[in-house]
């Protein structure tokens, strides 16, 4: 079978199980098997698949019908630089998260303290790390399936800057101070998981999403203890929801600890974050 024919089979049983973006997919996954760059897809359209490949691709396509993420049934993400290894038990890396990590490659001074908590695959963490190997970082989840990735992905960058920790929020970091903490912390509503597409209820971590019944309970219990484990003058930096974004300042400016709360947008213009300062 040439590649053009799989990819066209490919996008018609994907398009019949209700993907609405079915060619794209199964030009991903023809690409992820076969470590094709998607520009040069179209060079290789009249190229002949193996059958072990054909099978391989068969099996994907399944997977894909039944809604499961694609990189899930690839085993990888992209975030920045880094190639990661995901799967089930942890939040797949979203492209919002990226200006998170961003945000503290490009203004952390020198031997800076970064505590990434609820971690996940360590997206944020290993990012920092990788790119700064001048900034000792701690990745945190308290979820053992979650840190199963992360170990994996710090093995295959083999980070000596970034150490892992199973904890509960700040439960193992008693006495310890940072300069930096940030966090993608659960915010999905109960209600607003109920309908949220299949192919993120049905595959990613109930616990990396829902957060009470307005999303907030983890980020209210993080805002009202964060400051005991920040420096002087130290930033902490969560990701939200847009339509969190005030009521989050909101707990910030409750505290007495905090100061310099400023609301942050995405690339697309939408609310994404709130940082504040201790004080």
């Amino acid at each position: 079978m040439k590649l053009r024919d799989f990819i066209d089979y490919a996008g018609r049983e994907l398009e019949a199980a209700g993907l609405p973006d079915f060619l794209d997919d199964a030009e991903y996954l023809v690409c992820e098997h076969l470590n094709l760059r998607p520009g040069l897809l179209k060079l290789h359209l009249s190229d002949e698949l193996s059958d072990e490949s054909v099978g391989i691709l068969n099996g994907y396509l399944c997977r894909r019908k039944q809604k499961e993420p694609l990189q899930y049934i690839c085993g990888k993400a992209y975030f920045r630089e880094l190639e990661l290894f995901v799967g089930k038990g942890c939040l797949i890396p979203r492209p919002e998260t990226e200006l998170l990590a961003g945000y503290l490659i490009d203004n952390s001074p020198a031997a800076s303290a970064v505590l990434d908590i609820a971690t996940g695959s360590g997206a944020v963490a290993l990012a920092i790390a990788f790119e700064r190997p001048d900034i000792t970082v701690i990745a945190s989840d308290i979820s053992e399936d979650a840190l199963f990735w992360t170990r994996k992905n710090r093995e295959q960058y083999k980070l000596p800057n970034l150490s892992i920790f199973k904890s509960d929020l700040f439960e193992a970091f008693d006495g310890m101070k940072f300069d930096y903490i940030t966090a993608n912390l659960p915010y999905v509503t109960e209600l607003e998981y109920s309908a949220l597409e299949a192919q993120v209820k049905d595959y990613e971590p109930h616990l990396a999403l829902v957060s009470g019944a307005d999303g907030l309970d983890i980020i209210r219990r993080t805002v009202s203890t964060a400051h005991l484990f920040l420096r002087e003058n130290a930033l902490i930096y969560l990701e939200c929801a847009p339509e969190q974004c005030s009521a989050i300042a909101d707990l910030f400016r409750n505290e007495a600890s905090y100061g310099d709360i400023e609301i942050h947008s995405d690339l697309c213009g939408r609310e994404r974050f709130v940082s504040a300062k201790k004080i």
